[in-house]
């Protein structure tokens, strides 16, 4: 027959611990993501609903040489009422380059 220890208490705690900071970590992520997001759209004058941002990169871009983060968004768009889905580059400056592909929806 075998034998089983019980895991001792110290460890159930810390493994409880670490799962704790780790869904926390992921959901401040998240949300700042979407910050970063709703505030280049808002200066980009782009009225928005249901954004969802997908995933995020840290790139260089290659025309100013600037560093930033690229997002994947998808939303519609309010005043035109298209879906737009693609890429919102945020550079450290401060500016905004939006890629983006919006449709007419039905």
């Amino acid at each position: 027959m075998i034998e089983t220890r019980k895991m001792p208490r110290k460890t159930i705690i810390t493994i409880s611990i670490i799962i704790v900071l780790a869904v926390f970590y992921f959901l401040m992520n998240m949300v700042a993501k979407q910050t970063q997001v709703e505030t280049a759209l808002q200066n980009l004058n782009i009225k928005y609903k249901n954004l969802k941002v997908f995933t995020s990169a840290s790139v260089k871009h290659n025309e100013t040489g600037m560093n930033g983060y690229q997002f994947i968004v998808r939303f519609t768009n309010t005043e035109t009422n298209e879906y737009c889905k693609g890429f919102i580059l945020v550079l450290n400056n401060g500016q905004h380059i939006p890629d983006l592909v919006c449709e007419k929806e039905d």
